[in-house]
This record gives structure tokens, C-alpha cells and sequence, in this order.
């Protein structure tokens, strides 16, 4: 089985952004979620591809009057006692 890949379509039915992410959800206050195959991570890029905010998050939702709500997971070290 082949490695399943995200784009975006535009109305004229033409890539507006080229099927190259493991996710790609639509634009919304010219931002579209992405996701790296290789990371894992989430993204968000704009209209014209370019990455504004790089894949570093855990999770990430799309833009909603101007917030976006995300999630980091840190990894706290262990100490023994």
C-alpha cells in the first residue's frame, strides 16, 4: 500500500497547494493546517505555500477570529530520590 498524501484543490479544480502533507485541511483566515510526514508535526501554511508557522505542534486547529488553538507536548525529565 502507497503512502497516502494532502493537498488542497482550489474551485477551478486545480492544486492550489500540492498533495506533499500527511494532512492538509482547508484555508481559513488565509491559513491551512498541514501536517509533515516525516515529523509528524503540525503546521500552517498560506496561500502560496509557504510555511508561516513550521510544523511543531502535536495538534493544531484551524485559525478562528485570528486564534488558533494547538497543543506542544513537553516531556518533563525523571530524577530519582
Amino acid at each position: 500500500m502507497g503512502i497516502r498524501l494532502s493537498g488542497i484543490y482550489n474551485q477551478g479544480g486545480d492544486w492550489a497547494i500540492q498533495a506533499k502533507y500527511g494532512f492538509a485541511r482547508g484555508f481559513n483566515e488565509q491559513r491551512a493546517v498541514i501536517k509533515d510526514l516525516r515529523s509528524g508535526k503540525y503546521g500552517y501554511i498560506n496561500y502560496d505555500g509557504e510555511e508561516v508557522l513550521p510544523p511543531m505542534f502535536n495538534y493544531a486547529r484551524t485559525y478562528n477570529e485570528g486564534l488558533a488553538a494547538i497543543s506542544i507536548l513537553t516531556v518533563k525529565p525523571v530524577h530519582s530520590l
